[in-house]
């Protein structure tokens, strides 16, 4: 719509300015020294005249107020400036010079046919008059205006211009063809507003459309609201139940270790030697036999006994002791042993290389001793085995633990819960085996 009122502004503007053309490009028909007519414009005859009279020392003042006609004749003129052109004529009226016939002072634009000409025609057309002249040269009172003889040998090399009195048709035709154009652009501008405002149309109905449908779409989810709480409440419920199952498992865990630690020192107790008694003890009392007289054996038979005075005594043996039972008194008296493993087997298994300091490239799991064939273990909690553990879960952590409210890759911490439990089946062995997971939790 903007741009269709720009055009129109546009059209009147240049309508306005073809109406308004300067004095300058508008022809008229003058009277040229001799009484000779012509079709000549406004701007060409005022440049014959001023040529004219410049060189002119008799009349000077006639060059000067031709020069002033000169800037109002260049453009249309307005309101303002007719006032101004009308006193410049004025001044060109008052202008005398002494006739050659009679000998009186007289107008000069009458003893100056082609000057005459020029001023009336120009008073006329800011009267709004047309400019048609008399072909005569008789004056009002009779007598007959005799031209200057000079300044009709000057002016016979004005060139004649054939032409109507009226302005020149192609004019006209350029203002209609102008118009004709806009008239175009009018009609283009409009089929282009009405083109926009049919898509402009068609997208709020598409947007009405979209919102309608918005709407059933918002009204369907506040259908499901309470579906979606009741679903929480029971995931919230889940949570609790696993919580409470959670301490169970934890609570049968700690049960269960105590009962494994009991019956570790039942054994360790039943497999100790009871202690032995002191040699002074009074001896048991052997019942006294009948004597019975000694028979004689023949001499042969009687061999006697010669020491080999070669052979040494032999030295008396110490009483041996079970080594079973030794080894497991002195691992009783012993403190739990205390040592780190790294990464677990895929079936949860850990080869017992162990190491006692901290290592933070190998070191993921604490492991305690609680008898000769079992330990409880637990997870490092350092930041650097954390990060390790969260980028490869299923290596470092899926074989041997449980999660605790699922994993989180974005946690700093991980604590263990409730511990795990290694068995060896051997003493000899190399490997702990796992008999149950430890169970850990992930912290921001």
């Amino acid at each position: 719509m903007r741009r269709l009122l720009l055009l129109t502004l546009a059209l009147c503007y240049t309508t306005i300015a073809f109406a308004q053309t300067p004095l300058a490009t508008q022809k008229d028909i003058f009277k040229e020294a001799g009484g000779k007519n012509t079709t000549a414009t406004y701007g060409e005859f005022h440049q014959k005249l001023s040529g004219f009279f410049r060189g002119s020392k008799a009349l000077p003042n006639v060059s000067g107020l031709l020069d002033q006609l000169k800037p109002y004749i260049q453009k249309p003129l307005s309101d303002q400036d007719k006032p101004k052109v009308s006193k410049i004529l004025n001044d060109l009226e008052n202008l005398t010079e002494k006739d050659p016939k009679t000998g009186k002072k007289t107008s000069i634009l009458q003893t100056r046919v082609a000057l005459g000409s020029f001023v009336e025609n120009l008073r006329n057309n800011l009267d709004g008059q047309d400019a048609m002249m008399d072909s005569d040269t008789a004056l009002a009172d009779g007598t007959e205006v005799m031209p200057d003889t000079a300044a009709h040998a000057a002016l016979d090399g004005v060139p004649l211009m054939a032409g109507k009195s009226e302005d020149s048709p192609w004019i006209w035709w350029i203002v209609s063809g102008i118009s004709v154009l806009a008239a175009i652009g009018l009609g283009y501008l409009y089929w282009d507003e009405k083109k926009k405002r049919d898509h402009l149309e068609r997208q709020m109905l598409n947007t009405s459309s979209q919102a309608s449908q918005s709407f059933v779409k918002m009204q369907q989810l506040e259908k499901q609201v309470p579906q979606l709480i009741s679903k929480i409440k029971e995931y919230e419920k889940a949570l609790q139940e696993y919580d409470r199952a959670l301490k169970d498992s934890q609570e049968r865990g700690e049960n269960e270790r105590k009962r494994w630690l009991q019956e570790v020192q039942n054994l360790q107790a039943a497999m100790t030697p009871p202690p032995v008694h002191p040699a002074s003890a009074t001896p048991p009392v052997l019942p006294v036999l009948p004597m019975t007289p000694p028979t004689e054996q023949p001499a042969e038979e009687r061999l006697p006994v010669v020491a080999d005075p070669t052979q040494e005594p032999l030295p008396d043996l110490p009483e041996e002791k079970p080594v079973v039972e030794e080894t497991f008194a002195e691992n009783s008296r012993k403190e739990p042993e205390a040592f780190y493993l790294s990464t677990p087997n895929k079936d949860g298994s850990f080869r017992d290389v162990r190491t006692v300091q901290f290592d933070p490239s190998q070191s993921l799991y604490h492991v305690r001793v609680t008898s000769p064939y079992s330990a409880e273990f637990e997870f490092v909690n350092d930041p650097a085995l954390v990060s390790e553990a969260l980028r490869y879960p299923e290596t470092f952590l899926d074989p041997v633990c449980d999660y605790g409210g699922g994993i989180e890759f974005g946690a700093r911490n991980i604590a263990t819960v409730a511990k795990g439990k290694l068995v060896k089946t051997d003493l000899e062995s190399d490997r702990w085996e796992l008999q149950y997971k430890a169970i850990i939790r992930f912290e921001n």
